[in-house]
């Protein structure tokens, strides 16, 4: 193939995804192309291709290739069956549930469902519920559900269940989008329950008057706080790529604290801040966090917010931490930009005299 070569050489390589094992050019999705130059001292090489995303091609429970083809000197090539596979299998596997629950009435009175962690049963998860895409409510689903014992057999605590007083802030005769989520406080995985989301409307609560048309100024009454002072989390966020890192910690004690983040508005998760930074000016160093972006954020640009959770249990003195200039835009905003990796190398070209 290069007996009568001329240096440098350039060898260009498409990557294309195809839903079955015949490779076509014409009928097949380019998905990307890249090339590689070589000299007489440089005869090996490779090409790499990173950050794709292919979501919007595949389904759960199917397989899928990716096949290589490559050009030197006008001629085309798929991959040399002779020394390699032409192509590379992709399984796509469904995501497995973490949690079991249902989010069984949103009323204007009331939001009632139940949830538990496959595996641990018995350990009390969180519920946070939104509303149009802004949280309002986190509580413990640690009410007694003896309907339980009936489905999953009286091994099983009951107490699992959350019925929670519709709060006012929906009360204004609009109509409304809740979603509940199931947490897991400990390992931060989360999971929209079943028959989320749900929609109320025309609620109204008691002595509920609409806004007139020129409100008058508010006024500001400073209420007593209701906790003890303390000292509140403080900390930055230093990078946010595919991988959002910083620190954080609460002065109140020397044991790790941690946080939580919201992407586009909505919980993506948490971290513990326990990871060693020994840039930090404390004594104790062990407060840096690094938490990876969920795969259905992989998708390019999102706006996102990180919490320092103060180590009073159910405190609501949870700051937002500081940013680095380099991920805050204009407005105060702050983002990250991340796509899906797919770390294969398709191609290593063998070069020799």
């Amino acid at each position: 193939m290069l007996k009568d070569r001329k240096w440098p050489i350039n060898i260009c390589a498409n990557l294309y995804f195809s839903n079955n094992k015949s490779f076509s050019t014409e009928e097949d999705y380019l998905v990307d192309s890249d090339c590689e130059s070589f000299s007489k001292r440089k005869k090996k090489g490779k090409i790499y291709f990173k950050d794709l995303d292919l979501r919007d091609k595949v389904e759960e429970n199917k397989n899928y290739y990716l096949f290589v083809n490559y050009s030197y000197n006008g001629q085309s090539y798929t991959s040399d069956s002779k020394k390699r596979k032409q192509y590379v299998k992709i399984n796509v596997i469904e995501e497995p549930e973490l949690f079991n629950g249902n989010f069984e009435e949103a009323t204007c009175n009331n939001l009632r469902g139940w949830t538990f962690y496959k595996n641990s049963p018995n350990e009390t998860m969180e519920i946070h519920i939104y509303a149009d895409d802004n949280i309002i409510l986190i509580d413990p689903a640690n009410i007694l559900r003896k309907d339980l014992y009936s489905v999953y057999g009286e091994n099983i605590n009951p107490n699992h269940g959350f019925n929670l007083e519709t709060p006012d802030i929906l009360k204004d005769g609009n109509s409304h989008t809740i979603q509940a989520y199931a947490v897991n406080p400990v390992t931060g995985e989360y999971q929209e329950l079943n028959n989320s989301p749900r929609t109320i409307s025309n609620c109204y609560s008691n002595g509920y008057e609409p806004e007139p048309e020129d409100p008058e100024e508010p006024v500001v009454v400073e209420q007593e706080p209701t906790e003890p002072d303390n000292h509140l989390p403080e900390g930055w966020v230093d990078r946010a790529t595919c991988t959002i890192k910083g620190w954080t910690r609460d002065a109140d004690t020397t044991k790790p604290i941690w946080i939580h983040v919201y992407i586009d508005n909505s919980y993506a998760g948490a971290s513990k801040a326990d990871l060693l930074r020994t840039d930090l000016p404390f004594g104790d160093k062990k407060h840096g966090f690094s938490f990876n972006i969920p795969n259905k954020y992989r998708n390019g640009k999102h706006k996102f917010n990180v919490f320092g959770m103060n180590n009073i249990e159910n405190s609501s003195r949870n700051p937002e931490l500081n940013y680095t200039s380099s991920i805050t835009e204009e407005g105060g905003k702050h983002y990250f930009e991340c796509f899906w990796l797919i770390d294969v190398v398709f191609l290593q070209a063998h070069l020799a005299y």
